[in-house]
């Protein structure tokens, strides 16, 4: 009899103990790429500016270093620096490496009462 479960998994970047980035940043990170804006970024993800901007600080100062950075001309928005453009690659990279890997052991291992297909944050 198969079992319905979802398998999950959660990786994430810690600097001296302190956590950087999960897939909850990683997604913030990207939208903020893609739109420019923090705040466009915080409303397309349905969260407070103001926690969006939490969580970017908290990175920050974990780090030692800026993740986002603003123009000097105001409506140009801001950007991701070229330190997050790295770490945003390497969690992508990473993530799906160990997704994929997950899933590839789990069939190899023969769970075949476990109906697994998809591995989730």
């Amino acid at each position: 009899m198969k079992v319905p479960v979802k398998l999950r998994y959660r990786l994430w970047f810690e600097h001296e103990g302190e956590y950087v980035l999960g897939s909850g940043v990683a997604v913030l990170l990207q939208r903020i790429r893609e739109l420019g804006s923090l705040k466009k970024a915080a409303e397309s993800l349905n969260i407070p500016y103001r926690g969006a901007w939490g969580r970017i600080r908290k990175a920050e100062e974990a780090l030692g270093l800026p993740l986002v950075e603003s123009s000097s001309d105001r409506q140009k928005g801001v950007s991701l620096t070229p330190e997050a453009l790295r770490l945003l690659e390497a969690f992508r990279t990473l993530d799906e490496l160990c997704r994929s890997d997950l899933l590839a052991r789990v069939k190899e291992q023969g769970f075949d009462e476990l109906d697994v297909s998809d591995v989730s944050h």
